[in-house]
């Protein structure tokens, strides 16, 4: 059981809709037991926040950096 890729799989959704969806859903810390700071959006408070990552599973709204977070999901529609 590996890491699964944080990048969209082609084919699927593009462009703003895929955004959207990344974007709405919860944090998730995953399944793994590694602890990775890590960025997601809340869309309840509209802001980007840290979370500490397992290192598997979890979902797509999961970023490297609080400016990544930031540039994806609140400034994008803003």
């Amino acid at each position: 059981m590996g890491c699964h890729s944080l990048r969209p799989k082609s084919g699927r959704t593009s462009g703003k809709m895929s955004y959207i969806n990344r974007c709405n859903l919860p944090l998730s810390r995953g399944r793994c037991r590694g602890a990775y700071l890590r960025y997601g959006y809340d869309s309840d408070s509209d802001q980007c926040r840290p979370f500490i990552y397992g290192g598997c599973r979890g979902n797509r709204n999961n970023f490297f950096t609080y400016n990544e977070c930031m540039h994806r999901c609140y400034l994008r529609f803003k």
